[in-house]
């Protein structure tokens, strides 16, 4: 993005060269000298070697100032008392300790970036009362400071990727009515319990975001507590969402995130309290099971064929790790309309007790999209195709089967005219016979 940003400028430049001063990407080592910056409305140095900045500067008409990626830019307390209307500042991947005390000067401010950066106290930012863009990606930020409930016009608030983030206090999320898009994950999962009486050293609770009525994009991990919120219009408007349900392994949530990064409302189920976590699907009824299209599941046996009731039909892409069911879907106990109508990747590691995937005689829609299949480690299956599944799976393209011992040979001829998928069959195959042979070999 900061590319795309930086080539805009530097086509936009050219006609406004009295307002705009663009050197972005241009190995620049000192701040540019200059008779007056006084006209100037746009600023952009980002990608360069500045180190120091002016103490301060006369920049009454500047709107927009791109510093990001200047990796040793020291920013010094005056430097921003001469630019009141300044709407934009991206300070992403600097040296900066603490934030500028003139910060609080910026009273037009609408968006701070301030990605990837080593920060101290935050508080400073709960003076931009106008600031409706805040984003602290990546940055090594540990509290939020309470005066962030002031920021009742932020729309986005970004702190995905902020590891050490231990403390967001009660009341703030709750604070920022106008909030948009929430981004915490792989960062905050320390929710206060519901039901606990909140005082100054209470962390957040996720109750809190059923007063985010303008909420349309959200990333969140739910951990093992309660989250029984009754308000079940909470995500009713979400358009995109991330959520992590349990507490999947680092290497698990890499999986889910490399597997789901083309889909827009991801959910990821892992092995935890299996009655909670039915609790927790009760409440994320509205959005979570049918709106999902893609959905990655981690151990849940026993409330497995609930969670598969629950008209998965938005799904194009699913994956089933950890199982002991003996179906993926059982039609004869079915007591929704679920088809898979949608579904185009289906991915099955680890079911020892798997027998079939789909039991009963499926619609005519059901599976009819899919396109990759793959299966590991499902030892007690069968037949990967059987003859009812023949017609869904028309659309299949790749196929590969591994470490399912007792799977009986297929004719691929009838589903596939792709060479390359029959190759990769008979790779799997030849390696199931080899070992046959090699055993027949030994009892000799």
């Amino acid at each position: 993005m900061h590319d795309v940003v930086r080539d805009v400028a530097h086509i936009i430049a050219p006609k406004h060269n009295h307002t705009f001063l663009v050197k972005a990407g241009t190995s620049l080592k000192e701040w540019p000298e200059r008779v007056t910056f006084e006209n100037l409305m746009c600023i952009s140095l980002m990608l360069n070697d500045i180190k120091e900045v002016p103490d301060a500067i006369e920049c009454p008409k500047l709107q927009s100032l791109l510093l990001q990626r200047n990796s040793k830019l020291v920013v010094p307390n005056n430097f921003f008392k001469g630019m009141k209307n300044l709407g934009v500042i991206d300070l992403s991947e600097t040296q900066l300790s603490s934030l500028p005390e003139s910060l609080s000067f910026l009273v037009n401010l609408r968006t701070l970036y301030l990605n990837d950066c080593k920060l101290g106290d935050l508080s400073i930012i709960g003076d931009l009362s106008k600031l409706e863009i805040l984003s602290l990606c990546s940055s090594n930020v540990r509290e939020i400071p309470i005066s962030f409930s002031r920021l009742t016009h932020l729309r986005l608030l970004d702190l995905n990727y902020c590891e050490e983030l231990t403390r967001i206090p009660l009341g703030v999320i709750s604070s920022l009515c106008k909030l948009e898009e929430l981004y915490v994950l792989k960062s905050f999962s320390l929710w206060d319990l519901e039901g606990d009486e909140g005082d100054s050293s209470s962390n957040a609770k996720l109750a809190e975001l059923q007063f985010l009525s303008r909420i349309t994009s959200l990333e969140i991990i739910i951990p093992n507590l309660n989250f029984l919120i009754d308000n079940h219009v909470l995500f009713k408007n979400l358009s995109s969402f991330t959520i992590i349900i349990g507490a999947p392994k680092d290497e698990e949530k890499g999986n889910f995130r490399r597997f789901s990064s083309k889909y827009s409302r991801k959910l990821m189920i892992s092995y935890n309290n299996e009655v909670m976590i039915l609790g927790l699907l009760d409440c994320l009824k509205n959005l979570a099971i049918e709106r999902t299209d893609c959905l990655y599941i981690i151990g849940l046996d026993h409330i497995f064929y609930d969670l598969v009731n629950r008209r998965l039909n938005e799904l194009k892409r699913l994956a089933v790790l950890n199982q002991k069911v003996t179906f993926l879907v059982n039609i004869l106990e079915c007591s929704s309309d679920l088809s898979f109508h949608n579904l185009e990747f289906l991915q099955i590691i680890g079911n020892s007790n798997l027998v079939e995937i789909c039991h009963g005689e499926p619609s005519i829609q059901s599976f009819n999209k899919l396109k990759i299949l793959t299966v590991n480690g499902c030892d007690r299956l069968l037949n990967i195709v059987p003859s009812n599944l023949l017609w869904n799976f028309q659309s299949l393209e790749y196929l590969s089967v591994d470490w399912c011992n007792s799977v009986l040979s297929l004719d691929v001829s009838l589903l596939f005219e792709s060479q390359k998928t029959v190759m990769k069959l008979e790779t799997k195959k030849k390696k199931k016979e080899k070992r046959k042979d090699e055993n027949t070999a030994t009892q000799t």
